[in-house]
């Protein structure tokens, strides 16, 4: 597993909170987010959920419903754990998985929906 900050060469990338703002996206409920880059999402999964890091004075947080993420090296168990375990504590849930389109040992694209936390109390 090769993570985005195992380069060398310096990325142009920028988070998700900066992106949010230069959009004018604050406290967007975003329909439908998709990631593919390249193993960072191991990184930034909790900035995805993260919604007291987005609830501070300057920036309030983005919601998405549906997400669609290309994981990459899923065969780093401890890491693709947390990963599911922390979109799960904030209420999403996999409904598709497939092998990448081209079709990379240990690549997968998932699809998460978001649910109410009602959904997952027990009756």
């Amino acid at each position: 597993f090769k993570s985005s900050l195992d380069s060398e060469e310096v990325p142009n990338m920028r988070s998700i909170e900066a992106t949010a703002m230069s959009l004018d996206h604050e406290g967007f409920t975003i329909d439908l987010f998709s990631l593919d880059c390249s193993g960072c999402e191991f990184d930034i999964a909790q900035d995805l959920t993260d919604h007291e890091h987005f609830g501070s004075s300057r920036f309030d947080p983005l919601v998405f419903m549906q997400m669609v993420i290309q994981v990459h090296g899923v065969n780093a168990v401890e890491m693709a754990h947390r990963f599911f375990e922390t979109l799960q504590d904030e209420g999403y849930v996999r409904f598709h998985k497939s092998l990448s389109k081209n079709g990379k040992h240990g690549e997968h694209d998932y699809g998460f929906l978001k649910l109410t936390k009602d959904f997952f109390l027990e009756i």
